[in-house]
């Protein structure tokens, strides 16, 4: 039996590459597939190329998010999911390659193991084509508690690497409120909440590697983001009676980063946000005496002084 997956692509301003990915798209040796590619309203011509290669294929269609959505690809990846019939779904980069039996790999581990809700598969990186970089996308593999190591990046699944059992995602994976750290808060809360998956080796996507990182990003958004992706991860956690010591520690140490960060960069709206979260999670946390201390006494110095940031940690 033929069962139909849906692959769906964000893309803004994409016009340059996009052709590739679709392409990649095309070459299935898995058929029975729908691409829904959804634009974040773009400014060049993705909206002319996405719709001339879709009226080529009617496996693949062309949606815009809504205007009342908020901007971001996180938007437009859950509007391609309220908009898909398959069976299981596949988000896809729009800058990323997959190889002509990534599909039907991902098919073949769901159909063996019936009672999974995501098969994953390793990925691989290039530049321009592929074969000119050989490194992994990152390791994909826990050592043993796989929790804290994605608390700790050691481990982390590429989006476009997770195929998921359609009704076992959530009616909206993705937080359409954080601009970064959305897709290791969408994969951590699964796990947390008890996924079945099944890993598998073979590299079957290809990250295409930037000349810019998203490590030289100073904006406000990124430090909102920062603390807040890490805040429900460890609401979820104590919520799920699962809040280790060893996890509140990674994620409170990655929650203050983000704090002295935006002291230092003066963005005072997201460090009254933060500061206002922290009081809320004080009362459950085990850190109590060393949080009080950031917050009346670090903090304050750091400000004023600009001194003491390595001090932000517990």
């Amino acid at each position: 039996m033929s069962f139909l997956i849906s692959i769906i692509i964000p893309t803004y301003n994409r016009a340059y590459l996009i052709l590739d990915t679709l392409k990649s798209v095309q070459k299935q040796t898995y058929t029975n597939f729908e691409c829904i590619i959804v634009d974040d309203h773009s400014q060049d011509d993705t909206e002319q190329v996405v719709k001339a290669f879709c009226e080529s294929d009617d496996r693949f269609s062309f949606l815009k998010r809504p205007a009342h959505r908020l901007k971001g690809a996180n938007a437009c990846r859950n509007f391609g999911l309220e908009n898909s019939k398959g069976i299981y779904v596949n988000w896809l980069d729009s800058d990323d390659l997959i190889t002509e039996d990534h599909l039907e790999k991902h098919v073949r581990v769901h159909k063996i193991n019936q009672d999974i809700q995501a098969s994953i598969s390793a990925v691989g990186t290039f530049f321009n084509k592929i074969g000119d970089h050989d490194e992994l996308w990152l390791k994909a593999q826990p050592t043993g508690d796989l929790i804290k190591d994605m608390l700790t990046i050691k481990v982390s699944w590429a989006t476009p690497s997770v195929s998921w059992k359609r009704n076992e995602l959530p009616m909206t994976p993705f937080r359409e409120d954080l601009s970064s750290s959305q897709e290791w808060t969408f994969h951590l809360l699964q796990v947390i909440n008890g996924l079945k998956y099944s890993k598998f080796d073979s590299i079957t996507v290809y990250v295409r590697r930037h000349e810019e990182r998203v490590g030289k990003d100073t904006s406000e958004k990124k430090y909102r983001a920062t603390f807040h992706s890490r805040y429900i991860i460890l609401k979820e956690l104590y919520k799920q009676q699962q809040l280790k010591k060893s996890y509140q520690k990674a994620l409170l140490n990655r929650m203050l980063q983000a704090m002295k960060k935006a002291i230092y960069y003066k963005y005072d709206r997201v460090l009254f946000g933060q500061v206002i979260k922290l009081f809320s999670i004080i009362h459950f946390v085990k850190y109590k005496k060393e949080l009080l201390k950031v917050l009346f006494i670090y903090i304050p110095v750091y400000r004023i002084l600009r001194r003491g940031e390595t001090l932000f940690k517990v």
